[in-house]
C-alpha cells in the first residue's frame, strides 16, 4: 500500500517540476524572442541606460561620501558600495546581453526593425552614438531615468550635483554627462569628445542639437537636445 502511495506522490511531484521547468523555459524564450515593436525595444534598451546612471550615480556619491575621521565607518561604507557595485555590474552585463541576442535574433528574423536600429544603419552610427540616442530617448520617456539623473527624492550632495552637470531647474543634462554614462576611462571619455563636434554625424544630421551657451563655456559643459522627430 505505501509504495503506491510513494509511487503516486513520487508521479505528482515530477509532473509539478516539469510544468515549472516548462513555464521557465517558455518565459526564457520570451525574453529572448525577436523585437516585434517599438515599446519592447525601448524597455529593454532603457533598462540598460538606467543601470549606467545608477552605477554613475552612485560612484559619485560614494566618493564624497567617504570622506571621514571614522576609519571603521569609511571601510564599512566602501565594504557596501563594492558589493553594490558587483550587484550592479551583473544587472548591467545581463540586461545588455539581453538586448544584444533579441536584436541579432530580430536581424535574423528580418521582419520588424527598430526606429533607432534603422537610424543606425541608414547614418552607419556606431554603439557609442547609438547609447547617446537612446539615452536622450530615455530622457524624454522614462520617469526612472529622469529620477536617476536628477535624483528625485534623494539626499545628494552640491557637489555631487556640479559633477553631474545638471541643470536644476531645466531638467537639462551636459554633454560631460553623457560621456561618463557610458565611458568609465579617462582616455576614452576624452577620445569621445569628437562624437559632439560640428561636423560630427549626430550633430551634423540635425539628430542631435547644441543648444546654444554663453560665450566662454566648454563643449563639456554645452547641453544636447533630441530632434523631437525621434520621440515623436
Amino acid at each position: 500500500m505505501y509504495i503506491y502511495i510513494y509511487i503516486f506522490v513520487y508521479v505528482i511531484s515530477f509532473i509539478v517540476v516539469m510544468n515549472e521547468i516548462e513555464k521557465v523555459s517558455k518565459k526564457e524564450e520570451t525574453e529572448l524572442s525577436a523585437y516585434t515593436n517599438e515599446l519592447d525595444y525601448l524597455q529593454d534598451h532603457l533598462a540598460v541606460v538606467e543601470i549606467r546612471l545608477t552605477m554613475m550615480t552612485t560612484a559619485l556619491r560614494n566618493n564624497y561620501e567617504t570622506y571621514s575621521w571614522d576609519e571603521s565607518y569609511v571601510q564599512q561604507h566602501q565594504q557596501r558600495h563594492n558589493v553594490s557595485k558587483r550587484e550592479q555590474e551583473a544587472k548591467h552585463q545581463q540586461s545588455l546581453e539581453k538586448c544584444k541576442l533579441r536584436m541579432e535574433e530580430t536581424l535574423r528574423t528580418n521582419v520588424f526593425l527598430p526606429r533607432v536600429e534603422k537610424l543606425v544603419q541608414e547614418l552607419k552610427l556606431d554603439s557609442f552614438e547609438k547609447w547617446i540616442l537612446l539615452t536622450l530617448i530615455a530622457q524624454a520617456l522614462s520617469h526612472q531615468v529622469r529620477k536617476c539623473l536628477h535624483n528625485e527624492g534623494e539626499a545628494i550632495t552640491v557637489e555631487v550635483l556640479l559633477a553631474l552637470h545638471v541643470r536644476l531647474f531645466f531638467k537639462y543634462i551636459h554633454i560631460h554627462t553623457y560621456i561618463c554614462v557610458h565611458c568609465t576611462d579617462l582616455k576614452e571619455q576624452i577620445a569621445k569628445r569628437k562624437y559632439f563636434y560640428k561636423d560630427a554625424t549626430l550633430i551634423r544630421e540635425g539628430i542631435v542639437n547644441l543648444v546654444e551657451e554663453p560665450i566662454g563655456i566648454s563643449l563639456m559643459g554645452t547641453v544636447l537636445e533630441m530632434d523631437r522627430r525621434m520621440v515623436g
